[in-house]
């Protein structure tokens, strides 16, 4: 009687069952094989890669420099991770005086260079600067006000500048009223120099006032003391 035979993918189905019952039946036994295959397989690669260290910096080097663009991309990738973000940051908090000391010893040397990379990186990522730079403005409307203010004093060679936070201190000395008229003030009030620049006043946060809009449209230049007279507030 001729022995009967089992078509090759029922031989095959009925091997790949009793593996997966085996593995089932001793999955601990499986775990640690799989763990042992693991650290020889790395042990055996860093042995490679320490014997080799040489031709694979060599092979890494030529490939940077035939493929820029997809260097670029993978380091832009790798950057964009929040693991890469956490450990730069971490590496600037622990390193931040090193760091600047050799970006101001670079600029120092070479500051026509690291104008022109200033340069080739906003060109590059223009787009996303100015949003970054709306987005902050919008959240930082003094800071922003501020930074025009002791932009024009240095042009006409005032001494002194002054910050954001130094106005909104200014806003909860006032109790946010107009100095002159005592009007309440909104979103809209005007930064004035007690003493005006052109009189040689400073800029500095002690020579500033908070006034309404009216008022300081009626006192623009004008001496603070003339001004408080014509306003009844001296004889």
């Amino acid at each position: 009687m001729a022995k009967k035979t089992v078509p090759d993918s029922a031989a095959a189905e009925k091997k790949r069952e009793y593996s997966r019952a085996w593995k089932a039946a001793n999955r601990e036994k499986v775990r640690a094989a799989g763990r042992e295959y693991s650290r020889t397989h790395r042990e055996q690669s860093n042995a490679w890669k320490a014997a080799n260290r040489d031709k694979i910096n060599a092979a890494e080097r030529k490939w940077r420099e035939d493929n820029p663009e997809a260097y670029k991309a993978r380091i832009a990738k790798h950057l964009a991770t929040e693991k890469a973000k956490a450990t730069c940051h971490a590496y600037y908090l622990a390193h931040a005086d090193e760091i600047k000391r050799r970006a101001k010893a670079s600029v120092d040397a070479d500051p026509d260079r690291a104008m022109a990379n200033k340069r080739a990186y906003y060109e590059a990522n223009k787009a996303e600067i100015k949003e970054r730079v709306r987005e902050w403005n919008a959240a930082n409307p003094e800071a922003t006000r501020s930074r025009g203010r002791n932009y024009r004093a240095r042009f006409k060679g005032a001494d002194g500048s002054h910050t954001g936070d130094d106005i909104k201190d200014l806003f909860v000395k006032q109790r946010g009223h107009c100095i002159y008229c005592n009007a309440k003030l909104g979103s809209g009030y005007h930064v004035d120099h007690i003493i005006p620049l052109a009189s040689g006043g400073s800029n500095w946060p002690s020579n500033l006032q908070l006034l309404c809009a009216k008022c300081n449209n009626r006192k623009r230049a004008t001496d603070p003391i003339e001004f408080a007279r014509r306003n009844g507030r001296l004889i």
